[in-house]
């Protein structure tokens, strides 16, 4: 009996979080990415709800504190005229651009980092899709151990030859807080950490 009772919850446990695992390690999907697009204008935009913090996982070692690189960001495939959202044309060259970043947050912490206004990060081009990691560095002398949510804004330019408009500033919001029994982030923790080393 004991051992059937230990078989179901570990039956239970698995159909939770494998399809967390399978998620995890599907390489960058596109699922739940910051889709670039551009209005019928030719401004750049993005197609991204950001009403929710993005949850980082805890990490040490190399780095202290908390980081992640989800969501990403990817090309609008399909036209969305209803939403004056089209494709971006070949040509173009997306930048991320900081307009403004919490201290102790800062972006591509081990290349050349995003921490201050100005700093820019090139997506690439019209089939872009691109991941910057993001660290709540605990080691930073600003770091403030009572704080649970880190912002910046940023907004997206085309260096390229299409010349499309610098798009709206968003607002972007990270939490080391995530909700209780997460397994999802503990998974995405480890996933994290494994593209690192490669």
């Amino acid at each position: 009996m004991k051992k059937t009772i230990q078989r179901a919850a570990l039956s239970t446990m698995l159909a939770t979080i494998l399809p967390e695992i399978v998620r995890a390690g599907d390489d960058h999907e596109h699922h739940g990415d910051i889709i670039v697009g551009r209005s019928l204008l030719d401004v750049l935009a993005v197609e991204y709800d950001f009403d929710e913090p993005t949850v980082l996982a805890p990490v040490s070692g190399l780095l202290a504190g908390w980081a992640g690189d989800e969501p990403g960001f990817d090309h609008l495939e399909a036209n969305e005229p209803d939403e004056d959202f089209y494709s971006l044309a070949a040509g173009a060259n997306i930048v991320f651009e900081l307009v403004n970043i919490d201290q102790a947050l800062v972006g591509n912490p081990l290349g050349s980092p995003l921490d201050a206004p100005g700093a820019r990060f090139v997506l690439g081009d019209h089939e872009l899709h691109q991941h910057i990691d993001w660290l709540i560095d605990s080691t930073d002398p600003a770091f403030n151990p009572v704080q649970t949510v880190w912002s910046l804004q940023f907004r997206l330019i085309d260096i390229g030859a299409t010349g499309y408009g610098a798009s709206d500033v968003y607002d972007w919001h990270f939490t080391n807080m995530p909700e209780p029994g997460s397994a999802g982030l503990m998974l995405a923790a480890c996933a994290w950490a494994i593209r690192r080393k490669r």
